[in-house]
């Protein structure tokens, strides 16, 4: 309590377990709200209109201890906006009573920014910021400035905030009672023949801001999901059975998922089941409706669209994501490319003559037909066999520009759990002439332990800013590594567009005129890099010259600088020392940052080359890789000692590499360090960091002649932005004593 802010909050952090944070600028905290208390404190209301006295208070607070806490899976704002006769009525209150009035929560005479919590008890709770900000303050209960709403008997399985915030859609059951009614005797017979899952009739239903009902359906019988394990249980994949629902951008309708249940009466089953023979067994299937906003009549089910009436085959239960205008407003879903068994995973081979199992986001139209996909790259590292990836999350954001894909990586068997542990990676995916290029990977697999300590963590939230399309805010659940403390963070990351990666060199070649120029463009489509010489043809992208595959997923290319003195000719070196044509043609010119933290070296490629498509260009070859978490580096630094952080870095936390000073067989790169996040301090500060390396003598594979020096560690005032060379850079001896960055 001692070291909380005094400062107004403005981030809001909720847990599985029903702690609602408010967090200010510098993420310290400003309050909390237990929202278990509040669910009991409005049943303690409800049954002191039944009995009163201190016994049953007495009981009531053991039975607080003792029943489990909900699983609380969704929290959203809105704006409550109060009309005048409300505040004419909420000043006639204050004028009568101002104490009553500021700890009321009435949502009549209550303005301002409201936070929404959903629970899979069933509970609503609305948590007012004004009025909790009041409480604090005053030395209040927090906890009176948030009210519970209400509680469905038949728990709630989804539900969420239009983007308007006008409109509040839930998926709750039916009733036992409701069930028979609607289903007859196939939904009990369904039930009483599978015990290994349980079919229920699903309520979709509206909400205003203040919380009337505006319009509910029944749909058809689905399979529901269970949530018996604990919050705190390292469990972290999705029930194939999971009830999932997103928003249009524009708030016009919302698209629902479900794993419909084969039953008779099933009407959307029909041409499925006239096509299957009848000695097979009916199975559920993943289907994706679209309803109106306000009356919830259906628009569309999600359908092939070849014609043929077809239901989209092997959908996963992700939540779907709805693409902006600039997308033709698809809903994008999770497809595999034949039947998962337990969920939404790929583990490569089920047996040894089961075909690999390809996962993509399939993209369906308004009227729900199927239309383009964007295949989803595996990128497991090649010596981990067996690795299981789940995809749990997929996202658009604001310009529908990037899509975000969220994946769980998990060990094959218990061996390989020992030495790795599971982890998270995100994905972002950029669309460019009809073709899905995999821009970036984040993964959060730290293989740098400290002290026995792994840090490894799986993603639980992703979220796109609402007001820059380029912030991304991504949500770590660390409770599955051996972190002691910090087992939940959260990061937030800006990304830029670069305006384009041009590797510009001049050689004297033979039969040229001398320093004729070679211009390279190059494209990253995940371990892919695709090349064109812009200087002898022109291929507009996704077609390319050549390609080249890296180990890992591309992440960042640095290039050799061409220096002041290879443009204008003046070289003050003596001509002995000038390299030779074939030295200087196969030199090594491109640093390449891999996603797992290594990198690459490429050198020019020399003589005819049967990977390019283009008459008289050789591409770029790799020449060896190394991570920086596995070499030793030099102890010593210019101005003193390195620090125990930088013996055992991450190449992870590495960006913006830049090439200040080269030779024939080394390079000086300097880089932005991200700092590691600490408890209860948010770090706004980069570290500058130069390293030089060396490949002496270096032949193809050889890795043990690589040497790496960190040779300065510069702390910074804030946040990098950007590291270029200036134009006018030249190549002299010590040049990185003259060299000048910006």
């Amino acid at each position: 309590d001692d070291c909380r802010s005094n400062l107004p909050p403005a981030n809001f952090v909720v847990t599985s377990d029903g702690i609602f944070y408010a967090l200010d600028s510098n993420d310290r905290l400003v309050w909390l709200v237990d929202l278990e208390k509040v669910v009991m404190a409005a049943n303690e209301d409800d049954d002191d209109e039944e009995a009163e006295g201190p016994e049953v208070t007495a009981v009531q607070e053991q039975a607080s201890e003792i029943l489990p806490r909900s699983k609380w899976f969704y929290a959203s704002s809105f704006l409550y906006e109060s009309s005048p006769e409300d505040d004419l009525l909420d000043n006639e209150a204050n004028s009568a009573d101002g104490m009553n009035a500021d700890m009321g929560m009435d949502l009549n005479n209550q303005g301002g920014l409201h936070v929404t919590c959903l629970s899979h008890a069933g509970h609503i709770v609305s948590v007012s910021i004004d009025a909790t900000n009041s409480l604090a303050k005053n030395g209040g209960i927090v906890e009176d400035g948030s009210e519970c709403i209400g509680s469905f008997e038949n728990g709630l399985e989804s539900g969420g905030w239009s983007p308007d915030g006008e409109v509040l859609a839930l998926v709750t059951f039916a009733s036992e009672a409701d069930d028979e009614a609607g289903a007859g005797d196939n939904l009990a017979k369904f039930n009483a023949t599978n015990s290994y899952e349980e079919a229920k009739i699903p309520i979709l239903m509206t909400m205003n801001t203040q919380y009337e009902i505006l319009s509910e359906i029944r749909l058809d019988p689905c399979l529901v999901p269970t949530h018996d394990e604990p919050n705190n249980s390292p469990t972290k994949s999705i029930n194939p059975n999971t009830i999932s629902l997103c928003w249009r951008p524009d708030s016009s309708s919302l698209a629902l998922s479900t794993m419909d249940a084969p039953l008779p009466t099933d009407r959307d089953s029909t041409i499925l089941a006239s096509t299957t023979p009848k000695q097979q067994q009916p199975k559920p299937h993943r289907r994706i409706r679209t309803f109106h906003r306000t009356t919830l009549q259906l628009l569309s089910l999600s359908k092939e669209e070849d014609g043929s009436g077809r239901d989209v085959p092997n959908l996963l239960p992700v939540t779907p994501t709805w693409a902006p205008a600039g997308c033709s407003h698809y809903v994008g879903a999770v497809q595999s490319s034949r039947p998962l068994i337990g969920g939404s995973g790929n583990s490569g081979k089920n047996n040894a003559r089961s075909r690999p199992v390809s996962l993509q986001v399939a993209f369906m139209e308004p009227n729900g037909l199927r239309h383009r996909e964007c295949k989803i790259h595996d990128t497991r590292l090649a010596g981990r066999n067996g690795e299981k990836e789940e995809v749990i999350g997929i996202a658009f954001n604001l310009e529908g520009d990037l899509l975000a894909v969220v994946s769980l990586l998990t060990p094959a068997d218990s061996e390989s759990s020992t030495q790795h542990k599971e982890y998270g990676k995100v994905q972002l995916y950029h669309r460019s002439n009809y073709h899905w290029y995999l821009k970036y990977e984040l993964r959060f697999d730290d293989k740098v332990e400290n002290e026995g300590v792994n840090t490894s963590g799986s993603v639980s939230v992703i979220k796109f800013s609402d007001e820059d399309p380029y912030r991304l805010m991504i949500a770590l659940d660390r409770r599955g590594s051996t972190l002691p403390e910090n087992a939940l963070e959260w990061r937030e990351y800006a990304f830029r567009w670069e305006s384009s990666t041009i590797h510009y060199s001049q050689h004297t070649i033979v039969g040229k005129s001398p320093n004729s120029p070679n211009v390279l463009a190059l494209s990253i489509d995940g371990k892919t890099l695709n090349f064109t010489p812009l200087d002898k043809a022109i291929v507009p992208p996704p077609m390319y010259a050549a390609s080249l595959e890296l180990p890992a997923p591309v992440i960042g290319i640095t290039s050799r600088p061409c220096f002041q003195h290879e443009i204008t000719g003046n070289n003050s070196d003596d001509s002995n020392n000038k390299p030779s044509h074939e030295e200087e043609m196969s030199r090594v010119e491109l640093i390449v940052a891999l996603a797992d933290g290594s990198f690459a070296l490429l050198k020019n490629g020399v003589g005819k080359s049967k990977e390019s498509l283009t008459p008289g260009f050789s591409p770029p070859t790799l020449l060896t890789t190394f991570d920086l978490s596995t070499l030793v580096f030099s102890n010593k630094m210019e101005g003193g000692d390195i620090s125990p952080e930088y013996l055992a870095f991450n190449g992870m936390k590495l960006r913006d590499m830049t090439i200040i000073d080269a030779s024939e067989d080394s390079f000086t790169i300097i880089a932005a360090s991200s700092p590691q996040g600490t408890r209860g301090r948010h770090h706004f500060h980069d570290n500058l960091v130069e390293i030089k390396i060396s490949w002496a003598s270096l032949e193809n594979g050889e890795r043990e002649r690589l040497d790496l020096q960190i040779s300065a560690c510069v702390p910074l005032k804030g946040r990098v932005l950007r590291i270029v060379n200036w134009s006018d850079t030249a190549l002299v001896t010590g040049a990185r004593w003259s060299a000048l960055i910006e």
